[in-house]
Order: structure tokens, then C-alpha cells, then sequence
């Protein structure tokens, strides 16, 4: 079973790092356990969390992509 980063865990789920960080922050996902390696604390990411994390994360719309695609009622069509 393989271990990632968070950065890696990131590009696996589609998003950017400041957007997981969002996420982890919000308690919208959930993340692993801090880790201490070689004197520095990090999330080791499993397969079974970015799994989770995905099925979480897809379930998302991106309101500003939606927004302007609805159709607007009344008025004239240009």
C-alpha cells in the first residue's frame, strides 16, 4: 500500500493544495493521522483515504462554473 503526501494526495483528487488545505481546515474530508518522519510531522495519505476523500470531493459542483449556465427567464434573447 502505497503512502502520499498531501501535495500528491491533492493532485490525485483532482484539486490544488490550497484547496485540501481548505477542506482539511473546514473538517469537509477526512485526513489521516499526523505522522513524524525524519523529525518533520506530515499526513501520510493511504489509498483507502484518498478513496474516501474522493467520493467526497466529487460530489462537489463548482458553483461559478453552474452559475452562468442556468437558463435566465423572462427578457429579450440577445
Amino acid at each position: 500500500m502505497a503512502s502520499y503526501s498531501t501535495r500528491e494526495a491533492a493532485r490525485l483528487l483532482g484539486v490544488s493544495m490550497a484547496t485540501i488545505n481548505r477542506y482539511i481546515l473546514a473538517g469537509t474530508v477526512p485526513v489521516p493521522a499526523l505522522t513524524r518522519v525524519g523529525g518533520v510531522t506530515v499526513r501520510l495519505w493511504k489509498d483507502k483515504d484518498i478513496a474516501k476523500a474522493k467520493a467526497i470531493v466529487d460530489g462537489f459542483t463548482d458553483g461559478r462554473r453552474t452559475r452562468h449556465r442556468e437558463k435566465k427567464s423572462g427578457g429579450k434573447a440577445r
